[in-house]
């Protein structure tokens, strides 16, 4: 999909010190991606959709139907006029990391940091690379992906034995 050219975006600051990089044999610099609002929007429409029957069908309270109520809101937000500050969107930070990595992995976003380089760089300057620890039924992977120097500037676990 194409983004339309004018599209609103947001900077989005990839969290740091999180305990999961601790195992991981690479150092995850914490980029910062100006992703397009309506990319996200489109992420998190099809994670509500998807999952709706399911969330509904939960007891209020239960893990995943607090993120089913943080998507709407996230959504509610991006859809309307918002600040750009990291203000307004500091309490999604979290959710913004988990559900950013389709906008990331594809190239569906405006320009990305690295805090390293201390350099801005368009998305097709990214190096995608897959990565995987541990081995046989104790490993995990996933995608990362990379500034041209090498360095990590956005991770996320995709998948566990």
């Amino acid at each position: 999909m194409k983004t339309v050219t004018g599209d609103q975006t947001f900077v989005f600051q990839v969290p740091a010190n999180l305990p999961c990089y601790g195992d991981w044999d690479f150092v995850v610099y914490p980029g910062e991606f100006e992703l397009y609002a309506s990319t996200m929007i489109e992420t998190l429409t099809a994670h509500i959709t998807h999952n709706r029957w399911h969330y509904l069908a939960m007891l209020i309270g239960a893990g995943w139907y607090r993120d089913h109520k943080q998507y709407l809101r996230l959504r509610k937000l991006l859809r309307g006029p918002f600040d750009r500050e990291e203000s307004a969107l500091a309490e999604f930070q979290s959710t913004i990391w988990c559900l950013a990595s389709c906008a990331i992995f594809s190239r569906r976003f405006a320009s990305f940091y690295c805090p390293k380089c201390q350099q801005k760089y368009a998305p097709t300057d990214g190096v995608l690379e897959p990565w995987a620890f541990g081995e046989e039924l104790a490993a995990h992977g996933g995608h990362r992906l990379e500034c041209p120097k090498s360095h990590t500037v956005y991770s996320i676990m995709e998948w566990n034995s």
